[in-house]
């Protein structure tokens, strides 16, 4: 304890906030973001920025906002919401919907954007094959057309 009673936020474990648990989550992908200074560049912040939210709460302007979002693929709204910005996240889902995409559909749509075209035609290439031969195995076997007219049996020649 210090001299006014309190804890040191560094004993606590717990964010300060909704909103930096999500930056925290976000800094946590050390691929993507090694550095607290990547992820402020990022943000379009200033590192000090990143450690003040992380450590004491508070949040970034809307882009900032969307830009943690889009760094965590995750809904711009939510962010905002989480930032105390539900006015913007209002608008935005006025303009555009609701997000229904999954994490995985966000992540397939990130890394779509990241390739070359040629990448683009040999990946569609292999989903309509796979898609084609899931298709082959749900339908139910083709049942052959019965025969219009009889058929005779001949005797054999003698």
């Amino acid at each position: 304890m210090n001299a006014s009673g309190t804890l040191p936020y560094s004993v606590v474990s717990a964010p300060p906030s909704p909103f930096a648990a999500l930056l925290l989550r976000v800094l946590s992908n050390k691929k993507k973001f090694p550095t607290q200074k990547a992820l402020a560049e990022f943000i379009r912040v200033t590192s000090q920025t990143v450690s003040r939210v992380k450590t004491r709460g508070g949040h970034f302007n809307a882009e900032g906002c969307i830009r943690l979002a889009q760094a965590d693929n995750s809904s711009a709204s939510e962010a905002l919401r989480l930032a105390g910005k539900g006015d913007y996240a209002d608008l935005l889902e006025t303009m555009y919907g609701r997000s229904n995409l999954t994490p995985a559909l966000k992540e397939l749509i990130s890394l779509w954007t990241r390739v070359n075209d040629e990448t683009r035609e040999t990946v569609l290439a292999l989903l309509r094959l796979t898609a084609r031969q899931l298709e082959r195995r749900r339908r139910p076997p083709a049942v052959p057309p019965r025969a219009t007219a009889r058929t005779t049996r001949r005797s054999p020649k003698r």
